[in-house]
């Protein structure tokens, strides 16, 4: 049997970036997402469920030298919370 859920906790490590678009501390993997993808699945899980929470972590500004990081962390919580 399902069961229903009153909504969900969303958790971001930056570092699953592709560090060819966005550096968020020195872990950073080539092959990782994109940003485009990562605001798309912010996107469909929203879509999906409620969404309670959001944590956003694994940030190192002193590696995000051109702040795209940040930008994505932001436009990611933005596409979560509307």
């Amino acid at each position: 049997m399902a069961r229903e859920v009153a909504g969900i906790y969303v958790h971001l490590d930056l570092d699953v970036l592709d560090p060819t678009e966005a550096t968020a501390n020195q872990w950073a993997t080539p092959g990782g997402a994109s940003i485009e993808l990562l605001l798309k699945a912010a996107q469909l899980i929203r879509r999906q469920v409620k969404i309670t929470g959001l944590g956003i972590g694994s940030y190192d500004p002193n590696f995000d030298r051109d702040r795209k990081s940040l930008y994505a962390a932001a436009a990611f919580a933005r596409s979560i919370f509307g």
